[in-house]
């Protein structure tokens, strides 16, 4: 995995050496190859909903809850949905997570999640932990500080509302691949880190998730970006 992000990195490098014309069609060409989904696409009251032409139109997904529907919550203005009943109805704990599965293997450039905040928050006696379970490996996102937290994935954390009473302990993850490989599966549920016992409850608020591009295509998409460049020099 180590291998690969720092391949990563490297053809990251690539990109940004490139001319301004061919990097701005580079990018337009790859975000049409992105799709973004939302807590508002799992409805209360469900468990089960499927979402077809996700990323490109060429990637479905299917998102389950467990152990009960979806739920939405909102605190301190800041909205996310997670599971119904448990210790904190609205948001995923104990046993329960919330699924995604694709059709097709896909790189997550964004996650965010919600109501994750610091020991002496909401009664909280640990600081919330959330795990994210994929086929590659499982990631920890813990608040350990009402602004800052601790990742053990890829890409940069940031805080989108204080992890304290008041706030909506808000944090997103974003990057080329905040998971380090393309996976067809991610569950998120409570953390419990061992010894120390921390448990987490949380809301799932949204994630964007980019089509691997088909071998090849990166080739013709940068020929073709070059292509137009060169036509509107000679013009």
């Amino acid at each position: 995995m180590k291998k690969q992000h720092k391949q990563q990195k490297q053809q990251s490098r690539q990109v940004f050496g490139c001319t301004a014309g061919v990097c701005a069609a580079l990018f337009c060409a790859s975000s049409s190859l992105a799709g973004l989904i939302s807590y508002s696409d799992l409805p209360n009251g469900q468990n089960n909903v499927s979402i077809a032409g996700l990323v490109g139109g060429s990637v479905d997904v299917n998102v389950v809850s467990f152990d009960n529907n979806f739920q939405r919550k909102t605190v301190a203005g800041v909205s996310a949905v997670g599971v119904a009943g448990g210790s904190v109805s609205g948001e995923i704990d104990g046993a329960q997570y919330i699924e995604f599965n694709f059709s097709a293997p896909v790189n997550v450039t964004s996650l965010s999640v919600a109501h994750l905040y610091t020991k002496g928050n909401h009664g909280d006696n640990w600081n919330e932990q959330a795990l994210f379970s994929t086929d590659v490996g499982d990631f920890y996102l813990e608040a350990s500080g009402a602004t800052s937290g601790l990742w053990s994935g890829y890409g940069l954390l940031s805080n989108d509302s204080p992890a304290v009473e008041g706030g909506g302990g808000a944090w997103t993850l974003a990057g080329e691949n905040i998971f380090g490989s393309a996976i067809s599966t991610l569950r998120l549920s409570a953390g419990n880190a061992g010894p120390n016992s921390r448990f987490g409850d949380f809301g799932f608020v949204g994630m964007q998730a980019a089509a691997i591009p088909v071998p090849g295509a990166i080739g013709v998409l940068g020929m073709a970006a070059l292509a137009g460049v060169s036509r509107r020099r000679k013009a």
